[in-house]
């Protein structure tokens, strides 16, 4: 773990930058921050092409400033800067996007702030969560560019999209992180490139959209502040169920419609009063097995 938080030091020292405009002619296809973001993760000096070894280590840190730039009221350009260029590319672009996540997700994220802050005395940290976001988190595969047909098929399955539709992935390292199931969170498989620079990014799915993204989160958020009694008294507990929830709104795949094949819609207000009709699972998810080596804080569901 130590190494892990000399990366989220040097993630936090290396990357202040920015912002990006989507209505600017900025170079979309670069990782974008906001100013004073810590949201990139360091290149340490774009060595990561020729030195996997950092990239366990890295990715990790990389969960930790999604996390973050996802509970960072109004800015929704952070986030975005998360994901791959041309994600960020379509997203950035679309006519649904300006660059705010609104005022029911701003008012969710702030309410979270306050809470959390009052129940463990910190704000959100990136080095206690850093500590949170280790193995018992999730376990990641790498690969050196092209070395690895069978990881990137892996990561075509993940993304549900054709090996044509990320030309990349022969060219630059990749990675394939699995998020453990966990307090009735299921399994995630996050698929990750890492891009000209240094930064590892996202593969998120063609599915996302702006809109799409802003339901999601205020959707996983919600739950998070809803439920803010059950909140377990071990942060770091706390921080793995916020960043699984974020994961899951960022991958395209909500709670409600992640592990449920029926499901029942549900409304989910937004704050131009419509209703986005999103599922609703018809039965409580089973319990988690007692033999797994997760610790009796882990078991709890938001």
């Amino acid at each position: 773990m130590k190494s892990l938080a000399i990366a989220i030091t040097a993630a936090a020292v290396s990357s202040v930058g920015i912002a990006a405009n989507a209505s600017s002619n900025a170079d979309l296809n670069a990782p974008t921050t906001a100013p004073s973001s810590i949201h990139a993760v360091s290149s340490r000096n774009g060595k990561f092409a020729s030195n996997l070894d950092l990239a366990d280590s890295d990715i990790r840190v990389a969960f930790c400033h999604v996390t973050l730039d996802a509970l960072s009221a109004k800015d929704m350009d952070r986030l975005v800067g998360t994901f791959n260029a041309s994600a960020r590319t379509r997203i950035m672009k679309s006519s649904d996007y300006n660059g705010n996540y609104g005022a029911s997700v701003d008012r969710v994220i702030d309410e979270i702030s306050s809470k959390w802050k009052a129940k463990y005395g910190n704000s959100f940290d990136i080095e206690r969560m850093g500590e949170a976001l280790g193995a018992s988190f999730a376990s990641i595969q790498t690969a050196a560019p092209g070395q690895d047909s069978e990881l990137i098929s892996r990561i075509t399955k993940a993304t549900g999209e054709s090996a044509a539709a990320h030309p990349m992935l022969d060219s630059r390292p990749i990675a394939l992180a699995k998020v453990k199931a966990a307090g009735g969170l299921p399994t995630l498989n996050v698929a990750l490139i890492c891009e000209k620079g240094g930064n590892w990014a996202i593969l998120v799915p063609d599915s996302l959209t702006a809109d799409g993204l802003r339901q999601n989160l205020l959707h996983e958020l919600s739950a998070v502040n809803d439920h803010s009694a059950k909140w377990p008294a071990n942060e770091s507990a706390a921080y793995r169920q916020v960043a699984h929830r974020v994961l899951m709104a960022v991958l395209d795949k909500p709670m409600a419609i992640s592990n449920q094949a029926s499901a029942k819609p549900m409304p989910v207000a937004l704050n131009n009063n419509e209703a986005v009709t999103k599922a609703q699972p018809t039965a409580t998810p089973a319990p988690l097995s007692q033999t797994s080596s997760y610790k009796w804080w882990q078991f709890w569901h938001w």
